[in-house]
């Protein structure tokens, strides 16, 4: 699957791909890595399609030319100026393509032309160095490190907080 030669669009995430966004979450190491400690109840559709209808979050989604699934993202609202990018997914199989960057590169446009934030935030573990390659090579500067944050696979680990600047 050639990922990176096709133009792939953001749309509103539609609930009828919850279940194919749910699969991906095989784990509970894959829950906390994904979503930290959003889902302490547990996760399942209901749950899910609940988290999706607060009033600060907008959810983002690409597709394939299938309309099958491959990233997934949020954007919370913190304030006129702030947002922060949470729960960012990408289609397993997907992986390693650059996919994830060109998601994010697509989500930071977003937000630059439809929002007017002037920053975005978000957060991430440690040793996810997948993520932190990919936010780092997008332009996100890593601004706060908690040490042993967050317990995940019997292992305390740190979280990095990361922004990103919108000049304007």
């Amino acid at each position: 699957m050639d990922l990176l030669n096709h133009n792939h669009s953001l749309f509103a995430f539609e609930n009828r791909q919850i279940p194919e966004l749910l699969s991906w979450i095989k784990t509970p190491s894959d829950l906390g890595y994904w979503a930290g400690n959003t889902f302490k109840e547990g996760l399942s559709p209901l749950i899910f399609s609940r988290h999706l209808a607060r009033k600060d979050l907008t959810a983002r989604m690409m597709v394939d030319a299938e309309n099958r699934l491959l990233a997934y993202g949020e954007i919370v609202k913190m304030s006129s100026r702030l947002c922060s990018f949470c729960r960012i997914a990408i289609r397993p199989d997907a992986r390693g393509s650059g996919l994830g960057k060109k998601f994010c590169g697509s989500l930071i446009e977003w937000v630059k032309s439809a929002q007017g934030h002037e920053e975005i935030m978000l957060n991430t573990l440690s040793s996810n160095h997948a993520a932190l390659a990919c936010y780092t090579g997008l332009g996100f500067k890593m601004i706060s490190r908690k040490k042993r944050a967050r317990l995940l696979d019997g292992i305390k680990q740190d979280i990095i907080k990361m922004n990103y600047i919108i000049r304007k």
